[in-house]
């Protein structure tokens, strides 16, 4: 019974597979290549509580780790919001909006090489 369930359930994602358009496709290409290129690159943890004073301050910097947001990560939400706009275009049958977005994406993060 439990393998008629999940034969069933594997045929049904088949065809929304299969149906998937370009503009589909390119999403989920660049959510990829976004997600990877962004894996690591977060903020930096604040110092513990255990930290001295002195090593705390060393930085220099008086701006909470938060506000120091690079024009990387800027570009790469950008793009992420334009690719979920893009997904709802995407769902509405709205082909060329969607690609339109996706190219935009796409210009913002530049594609790491394969």
């Amino acid at each position: 019974m439990t393998m008629r369930v999940i034969i069933i359930a594997a045929a049904l994602s088949l065809p929304t597979a299969a149906l998937a358009g370009p503009c589909t496709a390119r999403i989920a290409e660049l959510e990829k290549s976004i997600t990877a290129k962004q894996e690591g690159s977060g903020p930096s943890l604040a110092p513990s509580a255990s930290t001295t004073g002195s090593t705390a301050t060393a930085s220099g910097s008086s701006e909470p780790p938060a506000t120091n947001v690079t024009a990387e990560s800027r570009s790469a939400n950008a793009a992420m919001e334009n690719l979920r706009q893009a997904k709802r275009l995407d769902q509405e049958g709205k082909e060329a909006e969607c690609m339109q977005l996706v190219t935009q994406a796409g210009a913002a993060v530049p594609e790491q090489p394969k």
